[in-house]
């Protein structure tokens, strides 16, 4: 989403694709931070799910980034 909402806005690509990147792993580390925090929920378990999320985002994000880079060498 993020990087389809970067493009529709006009941003160039290597600024969608960092936008993209960010967007889901800043989520995830919200996420954890309010989950754990004692001023916020100070729940460990509420933690679980975005640490979860953190860590296949990983995966998805190297996906990610291996195709947008393909794609890039292939449109040079």
């Amino acid at each position: 989403m993020g990087y389809a909402v970067a493009l529709m806005v006009k941003l160039k690509k290597p600024q969608a694709i960092a936008i993209a990147l960010e967007v889901g792993i800043h989520n995830a580390a919200l996420a954890i931070t309010i989950a754990l925090s004692p001023q916020l929920l100070g729940n460990p378990t509420m933690g679980i799910p975005p640490m979860i999320y953190g860590l296949t985002m990983v995966v998805t994000a190297l996906g990610f980034g291996l195709l947008v880079n393909r794609r890039s060498r292939a449109v040079s």
